[in-house]
């Protein structure tokens, strides 16, 4: 799959050593794409682009990536499961989660945007300033901490009320029939037509210096957006969140954010560690 800009790592950000060399080929690509954005643009709305290839590529990058994490999202799974099994066995862990549930009825949005956006934000950077060589927090990682706080925190705090309607619609416990509608509208209507297109935009766009007028030269239309970017990202995200959630939907409505987030957590620690030279896309936060 051919793309204009740099090479996006799995949030979107690259590592301090390849920072430099990476910000020279994006400078001198859209260099190159201001110079030829008639012609680029002209041979896209007639269809000479290749969006049907685009297409099969981006399936065949989504299928890769969810392979190449495959470990992680296996042990993050495992992990979570025998948290949820716990949680209704373990007699000690109920009263400590009624603390949490607490917390988040006190914090309101707070707990949401707080608790997902800061610990995806810090251990994203912690963990690529530790791999890095000269182990220093940089202006750059600041930079992408901050990006990283604000969607996620963002997305987290528009993702708890839906937990709270998908209970309103389904009602609570977890049986196959309810566990299945709340799964299928999380996946395939807020996911797919919401957060998935809106995280993979936020992502592109830093990815083109936050220039709208780049990214669109690369992607003129929706089409091309969702084959070129969109779907590849989708794929990943549905190896792991789909299993996933039928977990987190295992939990009271008042924990299943608070378990979203530990999912997250432990999806981005594991592959991280799991694959520390990997270069990959993004995850979709929940």
């Amino acid at each position: 799959m051919s793309t204009i800009s740099p090479h996006i790592t799995e949030f979107g950000t690259v590592d301090d050593e390849v920072e430099a060399a990476s910000m020279h080929r994006y400078c001198r690509s859209r260099n190159f794409v201001e110079k030829h954005a008639s012609a680029i643009q002209s041979t896209s709305l007639k269809g000479d682009y290749g969006l049907d290839n685009n297409f099969r590529e981006s399936v065949q990058v989504g299928l890769d990536v969810a392979r190449s994490n495959r470990l992680a999202a296996a042990l993050a799974f495992i992990v979570m499961l025998m948290f949820a099994i716990a949680y209704a066995t373990v007699p000690f862990l109920e009263p400590a989660m009624q603390q949490v549930i607490l917390l988040k009825m006190k914090m309101g949005p707070l707990f949401a945007f707080l608790g997902m956006g800061l610990s995806v934000g810090f251990l994203s950077e912690f963990m690529k300033v530790r791999r890095s060589v000269s182990r220093r927090w940089t202006r750059s990682n600041t930079v992408n901490f901050l990006f990283l706080f604000l969607m996620f925190g963002v997305i987290a705090a528009a993702k708890d009320p839906i937990y709270y309607l998908l209970a309103n619609l389904y009602g609570e416990g977890g049986s196959f029939s309810t566990l299945l509608q709340k799964v299928f509208f999380d996946q395939f209507a807020w996911t797919l037509l919401l957060a998935c297109p809106a995280q993979t935009f936020l992502f592109a766009w830093k990815a083109h210096g936050f220039s709208s007028k780049s990214l669109s030269v690369e992607c003129p239309n929706f089409s091309e957006f969702f084959a070129l970017k969109v779907l590849p990202a989708l794929i990943a995200h549905w190896s792991f969140w789909l299993p996933t959630s039928v977990i987190i939907f295992c939990f009271p409505t008042d924990l299943q954010l608070a378990a979203s987030i530990l999912a997250m957590n432990l999806w981005l620690v594991l592959r991280i560690t799991c694959a520390p030279s990997s270069r990959s896309l993004h995850p979709v936060g929940k």
